[in-house]
């Protein structure tokens, strides 16, 4: 019961800058994110640098699920539906549509703790 707690509170502790890999179709992509939790909505930017960011849209928080939106470029969105891990990581899901079709990848974050 105190594991489950304790992975609760580093679940929900994801302000901060978070850097990884996006996978779609086999093509690995890098992505920086900046968040800021604000209760259960999220706001922040992300994209592939830390100069080329974009705007977090339709961010929110479900327990340990962190799901929004994010256009890079003015591009097709992207929808992420990640969930924090207890080792300061965040894993999902990314979907994007091509031609229509929903096509869908893996993420895979940590938490920078240094600039």
């Amino acid at each position: 019961m105190l594991r489950a707690a304790l992975f609760l509170l580093l679940a929900l502790d994801i302000n901060g800058r978070w850097w990884g890999t996006l996978r779609v179709d086999g093509q690995a992509t890098p992505i920086y994110l900046i968040v800021v939790r604000e209760g259960d909505t999220l706001r922040g930017t992300g994209g592939p640098t830390r100069s080329e960011q974009a705007p977090m849209q339709n961010g929110h928080v479900q327990g340990a699920r962190v799901i929004f939106d994010l256009a890079p470029g003015g591009r097709t969105p992207l929808h992420f539906d990640l969930t924090a891990t207890a080792d300061d990581r965040l894993k999902g899901s990314v979907t994007v549509r091509r031609n229509g079709q929903p096509v869908t990848g893996t993420v895979e974050l940590t938490k920078r703790t240094a600039p």
